[in-house]
């Protein structure tokens, strides 16, 4: 988004259900910026090695570790 430009490698799949973009809309969209800010909503701690595909093994937080308002909004570690 901030190249003015979808990815190269974005997935057929994917690139085909992206909005269109006129090229003065890619223009505005990649203009300089002051702050950029990311939501990340449901942090994963992976911390144990395994024999899968992916090489590890995603580990459930403790019941203990702190939550938002709402159960699914977990507090990331750091």
């Amino acid at each position: 988004m901030m190249e003015g430009r979808l990815h190269r490698r974005l997935p057929g799949k994917r690139r085909a259900n992206a909005p269109r973009f006129t090229a003065e809309d890619l223009r505005i969209i990649a203009s300089p910026v002051d702050f950029v800010g990311l939501n990340v909503y449901l942090p994963n701690v992976y911390v144990k090695a395994a024999d899968t595909a992916k090489g590890y093994e995603a580990l459930p937080l403790p019941a203990s570790h702190p939550r938002m308002a709402s159960p699914w909004l977990t507090l990331g570690p750091r």
